[in-house]
């Protein structure tokens, strides 16, 4: 019993922190479409650079951790793993990582100013 309450923290603890980061990054991309800087010590590119900064470590997270939580779960093995990947497209998130040491750069060059 004790082994089955410690697991099911470790998930609602891994769901809360990948729900809190999707919000974050959301929040994120809402100040920057409405280019709301006057809060913020950066400019607006800079802020829009952060923001694909950490919408990128976001999706990173959710699907590492996602699927680190479903196939270590049992719920999905073998092709039906397999045919999940496909459909989230893990590929096509891996892809949208170019950019992020120029997004990096960028970022450094305007707080090190």
């Amino acid at each position: 019993r004790q082994k089955r309450l410690t697991r099911n923290q470790h998930i609602l603890f891994t769901l809360g922190l990948l729900c809190a980061h999707v919000e974050v990054s959301a929040a994120f991309c809402r100040k920057v479409a409405a280019g709301d800087c006057a809060t913020s010590r950066v400019s607006i590119e800079t802020l829009a650079a952060m923001s694909r900064l950490w919408a990128r470590r976001t999706a990173q997270e959710m699907t590492a951790d996602g699927l680190s939580l479903i196939s270590g779960s049992g719920a999905l093995t073998g092709d039906a793993l397999h045919s999940f990947i496909k459909l989230i497209q893990f590929d096509a998130i891996q892809d949208h990582f170019a950019g992020n040491l120029d997004d990096l750069d960028a970022v450094a060059h305007d707080l090190n100013q």
